[in-house]
């Protein structure tokens, strides 16, 4: 959905991504999602020759991981401590 010049995208039921141009500040964009099998979906962008920065665990138990573009936006992914032991999501290829 439209609203002016920002974008609002529902990806799940109750997670919406809202997206606002900001010429001042373009190439220095992040977004990050949540994710559960962090590994193999690393693994799968590894194979399709994507390259991440290393994986970064905080004191919380969050594991994350940030892969940016030549502009230098980037998109990260998150994997909360409880979805490293629930079994992962099926990474489609």
């Amino acid at each position: 959905m439209r609203v002016g010049d920002e974008v609002l995208w529902d990806v799940a039921e109750h997670a919406t991504l809202f997206i606002e141009p900001n010429a001042p500040q373009a190439g220095a964009g992040r977004i990050t999602f949540a994710v559960a099998g962090l590994d193999a979906l690393l693994e799968r962008l590894t194979r399709q020759g994507i390259e991440h920065n290393p994986i970064e665990t905080y004191l919380n138990g969050v594991r994350h991981v940030k892969i940016s573009d030549p502009d230098g936006n980037a998109i990260a992914f998150a994997e909360p401590p409880d979805a490293a032991s629930a079994s992962p999501r099926q990474v489609r290829g």
